[in-house]
Formats: C-alpha cells, sequence, structure tokens
C-alpha cells in the first residue's frame, strides 16, 4: 500500500500530511487534535488571539511535560470518536430519511 495525503487542520490552517497507513492516519489526527484542545484551552486561559502564540505556548506546554502523555491522547482519541460516530450518525440519518 502507498502512501496516501491528508489534510488536518491545526489553528485556522489546514496542513498537507502524508502518511503511510491507517495506523499512521490515526495518530496524526490525534496529535493534531491534541495540539487544538491545547490551544482552545490556551486561548480561554489567557488573552491571547494570536494563533502562532498560542502555538508556541503550546510547543513549550507539550515538551515540558515530556513524553508521558496517555491521558491526554485518550482524552484526543475519545473526542477523535465521537466527532466520526456523529459524522457516520449524520450520514445514515440522510440514507434513511432518503
Amino acid at each position: 500500500m502507498g502512501s496516501k495525503t491528508i489534510e488536518i487542520q491545526i489553528g485556522k490552517r489546514t496542513y498537507p500530511i502524508e502518511v503511510e497507513n491507517e495506523t499512521e492516519e490515526t495518530k496524526v489526527k490525534l496529535s493534531a487534535q491534541l495540539v487544538n484542545d491545547n490551544i482552545n484551552k490556551l486561548k480561554g486561559n489567557y488573552v491571547v488571539t494570536d494563533y502562532v502564540d498560542l502555538l508556541a505556548m503550546t510547543a513549550l506546554e507539550f515538551a515540558s511535560n515530556g513524553p508521558d502523555t496517555s491521558e491526554a491522547n485518550e482524552s484526543a482519541y475519545n473526542k477523535l470518536m465521537d466527532d466520526e460516530l456523529a459524522e457516520l450518525n449524520s450520514k445514515l440519518d440522510e440514507v434513511l430519511n432518503s
């Protein structure tokens, strides 16, 4: 199987990312979700609206927390699954109502 390009959104920008398989795609999506969740948390805690500043603060926070992010990964995974289930539910509703 070859690589494919997916698009992820971080902050207000969309980035094309090349992934090799579904496992890598899930990992990238989870990572993007973690970054976005942290940006939203920081926006609520500080009077900062510049996304470059929010990304820098997120990078600093992630780097200072070290590699143990299992709780954050689980939270991001749950959010990702909730979003995907909501999308599937919407598609099912469309099919059933047509």
